[in-house]
């Protein structure tokens, strides 16, 4: 994508991480095998990629509580696993983590709310098993956006545990829409990670680039 390649190959994905939630989004087996079977008897389909300031990402990307968590979870050992980290960085984050207040742009729309989080979503899910986005679509041509403004902590921990499902979009204080991009900024810098990696702090502007990647995945 960056070097903008006038036929770009393929992407092939062998699944090897903890989550494998980009496979999952695709509807691709988990199994290294199978998967590499794929290169034989898959077929080729466009997708959309998500970029954060200039960097590109397959997955989700976001801003405050969710990034807290990623940059928190790198500070513990490895060999805890990545499920036992992230959870663990979920907690303590949330003992301390507050709203802060920020200027959010969504497409033409503008708001200034004190924002707890804020997830640009390519597709649903990420994390451990967490649904972040069920409205996300790989080749829609547009990012869904997730974001909660003000929250307590009790009611921050409510909405984290509906995100398993997915029913955490039926709640009252979390806004969620389609965007093709996203403008975030605040007095306090926030942080931001792409696919599960820090990627620095705010500003950030989330954008959708339709149709940039081939991936190779089963016939229907």
């Amino acid at each position: 994508l960056r070097g903008h390649p006038e036929r770009p190959p393929a992407l092939a994905v062998i699944p090897g991480g903890t989550a494998n939630i980009f496979v999952r989004a695709l509807g691709m087996p988990r199994d290294p095998d199978a998967a590499a079977r794929l290169l034989l008897s898959g077929r080729r389909r466009r997708i959309d990629v998500g970029q954060v300031n200039d960097r590109y990402y397959a997955t989700i990307a976001g801003v405050g509580f969710d990034a807290e968590v990623v940059y928190r979870a790198r500070r513990w050992p490895r060999w805890l696993g990545g499920k036992v980290r992230h959870v663990g960085a979920a907690l303590g984050t949330l003992a301390f983590y507050r709203p802060v207040t920020a200027r959010i742009r969504i497409d033409e729309q503008e708001q200034v709310v004190p924002l707890y989080f804020l997830a640009a979503a390519n597709t649903n899910w990420y994390g451990v098993g967490i649904n972040m986005a069920p409205h996300a679509r790989v080749d829609d041509g547009r990012l869904a956006v997730v974001y909660v403004p003000d929250v307590g902590r009790l009611e921050a921990f409510g909405v984290l545990l509906q995100t398993f499902s997915g029913k955490h979009l039926g709640h009252r204080k979390v806004g969620h829409a389609f965007a093709r991009e996203i403008h975030v900024e605040s007095d306090v810098l926030l942080p931001v990670h792409a696919d599960g990696e820090p990627v620095g702090r705010t500003p950030a502007t989330f954008r959708c680039v339709p149709g940039a990647l081939e991936v190779i995945v089963p016939h229907l």
